[in-house]
């Protein structure tokens, strides 16, 4: 009977551990997609004169 309380006890741990670490990779993932993407200017190919 002990054993099938501590197996269940660990059960409940692994799970409320797993669940808490997916919500905070999701809170911490939604924080930093608020910021604006840096974004570089297209570089334009080819030969240019120089006035």
């Amino acid at each position: 009977m002990e054993f099938l309380f501590d197996l269940v006890k660990e059960f409940v741990k692994a799970t409320v551990r797993e669940v808490s670490a997916c919500f905070l990779r999701k809170q911490l993932l939604d924080k930093d997609n608020k910021k604006p993407t840096q974004r570089r200017h297209k570089q334009k190919g080819g030969f240019r004169k120089k006035k």
